[in-house]
């Protein structure tokens, strides 16, 4: 579990460094560098706030608490639902692109491909639960 805190503290710190200087991707190709800002203070605020979850679930994590665990649980199912939607947002944008049957085949195809690696890792989370035992104070 202290890699995962490692990971979490470093996410979180990155996502607090995003909010404080508005830079939210950085990317190199062939044609340079390009980098992209927060188009509005919402959105900064959303990744101050998915900073301070993640530090919070590091801290959570590192205490024990089962409160980290479930909330590392609901972000599991969390995280495959708003996979969900946004594939459909995807293709659903793209829709004169592909024919009907290509647009739920595609949809299917990623969600059961996902709903494998979503189970797995929802699975080894659950069973970690044990692990999340309130330290005892004082």
């Amino acid at each position: 579990m202290k890699r995962l805190v490692f990971y979490l503290l470093g996410f979180g710190l990155l996502c607090l460094l995003s909010a404080i200087n508005g830079i939210a991707s950085f990317g190199v190709g062939t044609a340079g560098t390009s980098i992209g800002h927060h188009s509005s203070w919402l959105l900064r605020t959303v990744a101050f706030a998915n900073g301070v979850v993640f530090l919070w679930l590091a801290y959570g994590v590192h205490r024990r608490l089962n409160a980290a665990w479930r909330v590392g649980m609901f972000a599991l199912a969390a995280g495959w639902a708003w996979l969900f939607v946004m594939v459909c947002l995807f293709i659903a944008q793209d829709a004169q692109a592909y024919p009907a049957y290509g647009r739920v085949g595609s949809v299917a195809l990623i969600m059961v491909a996902s709903s494998f690696v979503f189970l797995y890792w929802g699975r080894r989370w659950y069973a970690s639960r044990s692990y999340f035992t309130e330290p005892s104070i004082g």
